[in-house]
């Protein structure tokens, strides 16, 4: 829904981003490269910084916190009792 970042999607992207990296070097493209590489770091540095969940070892999804309180929470990544 609204306000929701799907880890897998996240991923994909930052992947597509490294090809059209890659894509543009092999043209010659080297502004159009470093974009890309560019908006590549900013997506995985996102990812890492907050899909990872260090105590379970697994990416999640994201919501937006309710009451916009201007916050993330991690979808799935509460234990099991």
């Amino acid at each position: 829904g609204p306000g929701t970042a799907w880890i897998d999607m996240t991923a994909q992207v930052a992947q597509m981003h490294s090809t059209l990296a890659r894509m543009h070097e092999q043209l010659g493209q080297s502004d159009r490269a470093s974009y890309y590489w560019q908006s590549r770091s900013r997506i995985a540095g996102a990812l890492n910084a907050h899909m990872w969940n260090q105590e379970r070892g697994f990416y999640f999804d994201l919501a937006a916190a309710p009451e916009a309180s201007g916050g993330a929470v991690q979808l799935g990544s509460q234990q099991s009792a």
